[in-house]
């Protein structure tokens, strides 16, 4: 999971107050350890997107992605 080392980023709406945590790729790692339930649903994720990306490519200005 995660074999490229770019950088990601999010856009994120609120309905209300929320508290937003940034974390670096180490503490990621580490959280992950932690919650394997986590780790298995985010690597399913990014499998599917994968795959969707391998049928159809990102045409510029796409890549809007839904909340995990």
């Amino acid at each position: 999971m995660f074999i490229s080392g770019n950088r990601r980023t999010a856009s994120v709406r609120s309905v209300g107050y929320s508290d937003l945590f940034v974390l670096n790729k180490k503490d990621m790692w580490d959280v992950l350890k932690d919650y394997p339930a986590a780790r298995v649903r985010l690597e399913a994720i990014a499998v599917k997107r994968l795959e969707k990306y391998k049928k159809a490519p990102l045409e510029k200005g796409e890549g809007k992605h839904k909340c995990l």
